[in-house]
C-alpha cells in the first residue's frame, strides 16, 4: 500500500516536466492520479481500476507507449488488479512495465527489481511457485546490490521469498529468510512497527509447522498486539495474524477462542474486500475446519463450498488454495463416512496434480496418502499398494 502511494508521488512531480498532445493537460493528469491514489487508500479497488485505465490510456496519449511514466502507471494499476483477485491481468500488466523500464532504464535499475518483487508476488498468489522463487530471488539480489542495510525493500524482498519457499515445503529456509527480514527491519534508520509485526507473524507460521507452537503463539499475540497499537483493532493488516492465531488454537482446541479469531477475521475481509474476494476464502476455509473437529459437518461443509466457489472464480484448478479446498471438503465427506463422494474428490484432485506444471509437494502428498488409506479401509489393497509405492518414492525425494 505505501510503496504504492510514493509511486503516485513521484508520477506527479516528474508530469510537470513533461511535454506532449495539448488536449491531454498536466492538470488532467494529476486529478486522475490523485483519484487513484484516494480510491487506493481507501481500498475501493474497483473504481480505482476503472481510473487507473483511463489513467495509463491518457499517459500512452501524452507521453507514448514506452515513456517511463506509462510503466509507473502499468504498475499501480497491475497492483490493483492484482488486489482484486485478477491475477492473470496483473501479471501481463507488470510484464509491460517491466518491458518498458528495462528499454528505458536498463535491467539492473532500482525500478525493475521493484515491478520484479511485485510480479514475483502475484505469481506466488497465482500459484506459480518456482517461477515466484525466481523472481523474488533476482529481485533481492538487485536490492541488496544497490540499497543500504536495512532498507525496506530489501526486507521486503527477503518477506516474499520466505513465503515462497515456505509454499514450496522449504521451511527451514523459509525460517531463515524470516529472521534475516527481521533484523533488517530492526537495523533501519525508522524502523516500521507493522512491517515488523507482519514479519513476526510469519515467522510464527514457520515455527508452528516445524512443530514448536508455545514459541508460535508467542510471536502471534506480540505481532498482533503490535498491529493493534499502531492501526487499530479493525484495521486489514490484522487478517492474517488473525488467521494465523485461530488456526494455532485450534491446534491445542482453544475452539472458543479460535472461532472468535476467524470471525473477527472474516468480518474485517468482508468489510475492506467485499464477500467474493479471495481472502475471504481464507477465513471460511478456516472456519471449516473448526466446524468439522467440533462435528458441526452441515456447517463444514457450506463454509468449503463457499470458499471453493469464490476462489475456483479467479484461480486455474491446480492452484494450491483451490486444492487446499478441495482437500478440505474431501476429507469432510470421509469424516462423514461418504466414501463415494470421497473418493470422487480426491482422484479428481491426484488427476489435476498430476496434470500440472506447479510443483505443489504437499498436497500431492496428502492427496496420495489419504487415497492410499480409503482403499485400504474398503478392502482395495491392490489399489493402495500402487499408491503406497507412490508414496514411498515421494518420500526418498530431497529437497
Amino acid at each position: 500500500m505505501k510503496k504504492l502511494l510514493s509511486v503516485f508521488v513521484i508520477l506527479l512531480v516528474l508530469l510537470a516536466g513533461g511535454v506532449g498532445a495539448a488536449e491531454v493537460s498536466d492538470a488532467e493528469l494529476r486529478q486522475m492520479a490523485n483519484e487513484v491514489s484516494r480510491l487506493v487508500g481507501k481500498e475501493e479497488y474497483a473504481e480505482a481500476r476503472s481510473t487507473a485505465q483511463h489513467l495509463v490510456e491518457r499517459m500512452v496519449q501524452r507521453f507514448g507507449a514506452t515513456h517511463i511514466q506509462v510503466a509507473t502507471v502499468l504498475n499501480n494499476l497491475a497492483f490493483i488488479n492484482a488486489e482484486l483477485g485478477d491475477y492473470a491481468r496483473a501479471i501481463e500488466l507488470y510484464q509491460q512495465a517491466l518491458s518498458i523500464v528495462e528499454g528505458a532504464l536498463g535491467p539492473e535499475h532500482p525500478f525493475c527489481a521493484n515491478i520484479l518483487n511485485n510480479l514475483g508476488e502475484v505469481h506466488r498468489q497465482f500459484g506459480h511457485n518456482d517461477e515466484a522463487a525466481s523472481l523474488l530471488a533476482r529481485a533481492l539480489a538487485m536490492r541488496e546490490k544497490v540499497l543500504p542495510p536495512g532498507h525496506m525493500d530489501i526486507a521486503a524482498s527477503l518477506n516474499n521469498l520466505a513465503i515462497v519457499e515456505a509454499q514450496r515445503g522449504k521451511l527451514v529456509r523459509a525460517a531463515a529468510l524470516y529472521e534475516r527480514a527481521l533484523k533488517t527491519l530492526e537495523a533501519g534508520a525508522n524502523p516500521d512497527i507493522t512491517a515488523q509485526a507482519t514479519t513476526l507473524s510469519n515467522l510464527a507460521d514457520i515455527y508452528f509447522h516445524l512443530q514448536q507452537p508455545e514459541k508460535a503463539e508467542s510471536m502471534l499475540r506480540r505481532a498482533l498486539r503490535m498491529k493493534e497499537e499502531a492501526l487499530g483493532p479493525q484495521h486489514p493488516d490484522l487478517f492474517y495474524t488473525l488467521n494465523s492465531l485461530g488456526r494455532l488454537l485450534t491446534e491445542r482446541k482453544a475452539w472458543g477462542e479460535a472461532a472468535e479469531m476467524y470471525e473477527r477475521a472474516l468480518m474485517i475481509v468482508k468489510k475492506s474486500r467485499g464477500d467474493t474476494h479471495p481472502e475471504v476464502a481464507i477465513s471460511l476455509n478456516n472456519l471449516g475446519a473448526l466446524y468439522r473437529l467440533q462435528g458441526d459437518y452441515a456447517r463444514a461443509e457450506q463454509n468449503y463450498e463457499t470458499a471453493l466457489a469464490i476462489l475456483s472464480r479467479v484461480h486455474a484448478p491446480d492452484h494450491v488454495r483451490v486444492i487446499t479446498t478441495r482437500l478440505n471438503l474431501g476429507t469432510l465427506y470421509l469424516y462423514e463416512r461418504r466414501f463415494k463422494e470421497g473418493e470422487v474428490v480426491l482422484r479428481e484432485i491426484l488427476a489435476t496434480l498430476d496434470q500440472s506444471a506447479n510443483t505443489d509437494r504437499h498436497n500431492l502428498f496428502v492427496t496420495l496418502d489419504m487415497l492410499a488409506r480409503l482403499y485400504r479401509y474398503t478392502g482395495r489393497d491392490d489399489e493402495a499398494e500402487v499408491l503406497q509405492r507412490r508414496l514411498d518414492r515421494f518420500a526418498r525425494i530431497k529437497d
